[in-house]
């Protein structure tokens, strides 16, 4: 019964943004409910235009190039990599940070750059823009956790993380568009050894270097963007809406005017506890507003197979411009996003799966759910719907809600090992 259970979670969860207008909402009476239009915003839509997918993707092809030996940390390869992202930056007229591009630890290198701000009782308040650079290397050298698969040996990682790197890259170089900037500034860090526990995001948190999170006012955490869970994916994910205000309703609409649907959905969406499965879980246990977008971990995941063919340029593209649009918002807003401690209560999740099951049930054989098996889909379509219609109020209606939930993302991780 459980394998049966998992793979209806699986046919669930992989339709994940194939609904073309999935309801881009953020419940009633949230923190987020009130967000005006910030200062710049007609600079900064001018500057997102700028993004292009060819640009894009030149820059995945060039990090998930077998000259980079699969970006292991502590690996020649690793090197090359941040050689090349440094040259990048500077290409793209950010400034290094502290003593250079490069701030070690004891098992990598993050590179580190800034644009400041343009606004001088803002520009010492820092807006975080990540992505890891690390990978898995190449299967047989010392320490790699590549494994051969079909007579190819290096883990290119070109989904997970070329593409959060180049859009990083490319948001630092969209902030430098003549006619404004960022208030506040932007601090641009490619983390390393992210594969190894978060040790790149980790330390930089811990060291407090080259900034302390008190410096920090939000986190945006880029990790497998521009793909899918399946061929023809539409949709993405922006995960951690419970921790934050004045974020969520910002996600959603820059996801409309970029044509990007995206889910606001709970940190538990990553299959882990609570998100700790990418570098943003540092900041927010550090009390940093953090927000992780992915759309989610294609089936090629830690596997050679995980090349650039398996990105969407035009995707990538509207992602990056979403994520530099909530970028300038809260770099350019007057206040700064408050943390939530514990999180907000939200039912992001059950319209999410809600639609998501919904395609399902309409077409089964599409996803390879055998059709005897729909009927235990539209029982838990019943059930989120129930929710919806009538939202939990007390603490153990909650509890009982956010079980269910936690139950169908935890099968499929389960089952896909993703």
């Amino acid at each position: 019964m459980i394998g049966v259970l998992r793979a209806i979670t699986l046919s669930l969860i992989a339709l994940v943004g194939c609904d073309d207008s999935p309801e881009l909402a953020v419940d009633a009476g949230t923190p987020d409910a009130e967000v005006s239009m910030d200062v710049g915003r007609a600079w900064a839509e001018s500057a997102a235009a700028t993004i292009d997918a060819d640009w894009l993707l030149e820059r995945v092809a060039a990090l998930a190039d077998d000259s980079m030996a699969g970006r292991d940390n502590q690996s020649p390869g690793g090197e090359r990599a941040r050689e090349w992202l440094a040259a990048q930056l500077e290409a793209a007229g950010a400034e290094p940070v502290g003593d250079g591009w490069f701030h070690p630890f004891a098992e990598g290198s993050n590179v580190v750059a800034v644009r400041r701000g343009v606004d001088p009782n803002l520009a010492d308040e820092y807006v975080v823009v990540g992505a890891h650079y690390d990978h898995l290397g190449r299967a047989g050298d010392t320490g790699a956790q590549c494994v051969r698969a079909m007579g190819d040996s290096i883990c290119n990682g070109a989904v997970d993380n070329a593409t959060g790197c180049a859009a990083v890259l490319a948001v630092a170089r969209a902030l430098g568009t003549p006619g404004g900037g960022p208030r506040r500034s932007v601090l641009l860090v490619f983390f390393d050894a992210e594969e190894d526990g978060l040790l790149g995001s980790r330390h930089l948190v811990a060291a407090r270097e080259p900034i302390a999170p008190a410096e920090m006012v939000a986190m945006f955490n880029l990790d497998m963007v521009g793909a899918s869970i399946i061929p023809g994916a539409e949709a993405s994910f922006a995960l951690g809406v419970e921790y934050a205000t004045g974020i969520g309703e910002r996600v959603l609409r820059n996801a409309e005017h970029v044509g990007q649907a995206t889910y606001p959905v709970s940190s538990f969406f990553d299959g882990s506890e609570d998100g700790e499965r990418s570098d943003h879980h540092p900041f927010r246990g550090a009390g940093v507003p953090a927000l992780f977008f992915s759309s989610g971990a294609p089936a090629v995941y830690h596997s050679p197979a995980d090349e650039v063919g398996q990105v969407e340029p035009e995707k990538l593209r509207r992602t990056t411009q979403q994520v530099f649009l909530t970028v300038t918002d809260v770099a350019n807003a007057d206040d700064r996003p408050g943390f939530v401690d514990p999180p907000a209560r939200h039912l992001g999740d059950a319209r999410a799966l809600l639609d998501l099951g919904s395609l399902v049930v309409a077409e089964p054989e599409a996803v390879g759910l055998d059709p005897m098996l729909v009927g235990i889909v539209e029982s838990w379509l019943v059930r989120l719907r129930g929710y919806l219609e009538t939202p939990p109020e007390t603490e153990a209606q909650w509890d009982e809600y956010e079980r269910f939930v936690r139950a169908v993302v935890g099968a499929v991780v389960n089952a896909t090992g993703r």
